[in-house]
């Protein structure tokens, strides 16, 4: 069993030129790009979101109590309006 047949020089043929080069760098590639981007966008889109609403919290309970009393007669009269 000199040469074993040349089952490693086909493994390593298999695995490095096949299996890396077909699926495991698309895969990377996809990882890298797509599943990253989803992740920073996500991440962007709730910081962006917390600065606008950051700007309604003012800790003042009297705006609070005004912005639902204004909501609510705001609701009131379009339940009147439409029924």
């Amino acid at each position: 069993m000199r040469d074993k047949f040349y089952f490693d020089e086909l493994y390593l043929f298999v695995t490095k030129e096949v299996i890396f080069r077909f699926i495991g760098a698309p895969a990377a590639w996809i990882d890298r790009k797509v599943v990253n981007g989803l992740v920073d966008l996500t991440g962007n889109t709730a910081l962006k979101v917390s600065d606008a609403v950051k700007g309604l919290q003012s800790g003042r309970v009297q705006q609070y109590a005004l912005f639902f009393l204004g909501g609510l007669i705001v609701l009131v009269l379009l339940m009147t309006y439409l029924f």
